[in-house]
């Protein structure tokens, strides 16, 4: 009931801001795997530092994990089937939000957003 009641409350904000202003300034697809563009926010965050997709080339969990040592990486994927796991990325994505945010700005090259 929660993460529903979270999901409400992404979609309640997202359609108050509007999809225009949304998606005119974010890189965003929309899929049907997600049901907010917060979700999918979510989602792309703990993917780029989470250790749960060391094998792909886009990861990046292990520079992540030496620019905030000796803070400990609490990132994992994103799966909606467990109990209580969107509650839990989404406190992980606020704790590491300011390190994230100072992380992509030193690899410039990774980038959510059209412009800085």
């Amino acid at each position: 009931m929660f993460n529903r009641k979270m999901i409400e409350f992404f979609n309640s904000v997202e359609k108050h801001i509007g999809p225009d202003k949304i998606y005119s300034t974010c890189l965003v697809n929309a899929t049907t795997s997600h049901d907010s563009v917060t979700e999918q926010y979510i989602d792309c965050v703990t993917r780029l530092v989470s250790h749960d997709f060391d094998h792909k080339a886009w990861n990046k969990a292990t520079e992540f994990d030496a620019d905030i040592s000796p803070k400990k990486n609490l990132a994992v994927s994103l799966r909606k089937e467990r109990f209580n796991h969107l509650v839990y990325l989404c406190a992980v994505v606020l704790h590491h939000e300011n390190d994230v945010r100072d992380f992509l700005e030193k690899y410039e090259s990774i980038s959510f957003s059209k412009s800085s």
